[in-house]
């Protein structure tokens, strides 16, 4: 449960804008197993699962305004429910290989809105969302043990891939009558893991202590934006008739829709 506490110059006053933002300690439940599977040849291959479950919230996604000050590595931290699965086979003696993989998901869908000015109501009103897998790779050596009778070592070493929860959606506003329709995506990147590699050693001194150490690489360098990204295009007869264009759509530029999707009906 990762807790931290800021103090600032600043007065706190609720709904400030540049009030710093306050991560929630994460609590959560953890299971596991790893068991052998004897196939053909027995004690060759294993498998394992372990899981983590938070205790508030399945699955959360946060996203601040660029002006409110955050911290990322904190935000990051697991709020959300993570599964881990792999499989281990001993090549030969002293040599295993493993390979898994960090299941995750993300989110997408369309929001679809019409709205009738004169009889003031919505004429059209669809949502459309789903979850999506997002898998991260993960890969092991394991070699030992090796040594004489009374000391004993083995090596390991274990690359997992980056993820992140992505959360894309589009909404569609089409005003019937005016000719114009407004389009909003929203894309937000949170609980970003970036990709790591660890090395480790295992001392086994007289069968009676064993002696632990392992060196870890995080490359937080390729961390993802973790503000909303938000772009919105006007269009429409309407807007050109009054030669505004695009002078409403933001960011100011004009905005390309990998989709290929059009406003309208």
């Amino acid at each position: 449960m990762p807790q931290l506490a800021i103090d600032t110059v600043r007065d706190d006053v609720p709904g400030d804008p540049l009030r710093p933002t306050l991560p929630t300690p994460v609590a959560g439940f953890a299971v596991g197993f790893g068991m052998p599977v004897n196939l053909i040849v027995p004690d060759r291959l294993s498998v394992g699962l372990t899981a983590f479950l938070p205790s508030t919230a399945l699955v959360r996604a946060r996203a601040y305004d660029r002006a409110r000050p955050s911290f990322y590595v904190f935000d990051s931290a697991t709020e959300h429910d993570e599964i881990f699965v792999g499989a281990a086979v001993r090549v030969i003696d002293g040599v295993a290989v493993g390979v898994g993989a960090r299941l995750g998901a993300g989110q997408g869908g369309e929001v679809n809105l019409a709205l009738d000015p004169v009889r003031s109501r919505f004429t059209v009103q669809e949502i459309d969302t789903s979850q999506k897998a997002v898998n991260s790779p993960i890969g092991s050596v394991l070699l030992g043990p090796f040594g004489t009778d009374d000391i004993k070592a083995r090596v390991g070493f274990v690359v997992r891939d980056k993820s992140s929860f992505d959360v894309d959606l589009l909404a569609t506003l089409v005003v019937d009558g005016l000719d114009v329709g407004l389009r909003l995506a929203l894309l937000t990147l949170s609980n970003f893991s970036p990709r790591m590699c660890t090395g480790g050693t295992q001392i086994d001194l007289f069968d009676r202590l064993h002696v632990n150490a392992d060196v870890q690489y995080v490359q937080w360098s390729e961390a993802k934006s973790p503000f909303l990204n938000v772009e919105n295009e006007i269009t429409g007869d309407g807007l050109e008739r009054l030669g505004l264009g695009t002078a409403l759509d933001a960011p100011g530029h004009a905005i390309q829709w990998a989709r290929g999707r059009r406003c309208g009906r």
